[in-house]
């Protein structure tokens, strides 16, 4: 299990948290956030994380992982938010690396070969795409997919202007686009 840390610069990860995922053989890989840099990893390289000193991300620094935070969320990553009344033990970390990793819904194999159509045979041409994050309204976008992805039994799609989504976000793919929505067969 992959577990992240990230602790605001104003606080700081518990000292056991390294010895107990060393014993349990678990890889920890602390994330530093400065006000200068952010760099956080993909949602597939997320199996836990572990959150201290976040419980009020309003700053410039915090808006970034505020956001990667509720994409996480999203993904159905456990997610331990530290803060003065929460406090991390042993057992709880425990219980957290014992939660499914994610709530990912496989996507149906014929449904799939409308990716990789888009991705091989029509590279050049944009698809109509309607994603997860805009259902509550009518908006669909034409797009183009560059690439699909899978990874602890999670699939992505790669989405021009959008990076990396899971593709069980994804509601219509619509292949037979050609310039003014016309089907070519």
């Amino acid at each position: 299990m992959l577990i992240h840390s990230l602790a605001h610069p104003d606080s700081q990860v518990p000292s056991f948290v390294e010895a107990w995922a060393n014993r349990e053989e678990h890889e920890l890989k602390h994330l530093n956030v400065s006000r200068e840099e952010i760099q956080l990893p993909h949602l597939w390289e997320v199996d836990l994380l572990l959150l201290f000193g976040w419980e009020n991300i309003t700053d410039e620094a915090g808006a970034p992982v505020a956001q990667w935070v509720m994409l996480l969320e999203k993904c159905g990553r456990p997610i331990f938010h530290g803060s003065k009344q929460a406090v991390l033990t042993e057992e709880h970390l425990h219980e957290l690396s014992l939660k499914p990793r994610t709530n990912y819904r496989p996507v149906d194999c014929g449904y799939y070969d409308h990716f990789e159509a888009a991705i091989v045979k029509r590279q050049s041409q944009p698809i109509l795409l309607k994603c997860f994050e805009k259902r509550d309204t009518d908006n669909l976008e034409i797009l183009h997919l560059l690439g699909t992805k899978t990874w602890r039994k999670e699939e992505y799609v790669e989405v021009e202007h959008y990076g990396w989504m899971r593709a069980d976000w994804v509601d219509l793919v619509d292949v037979r686009l050609s310039g003014n929505c016309s089907t070519d067969g």
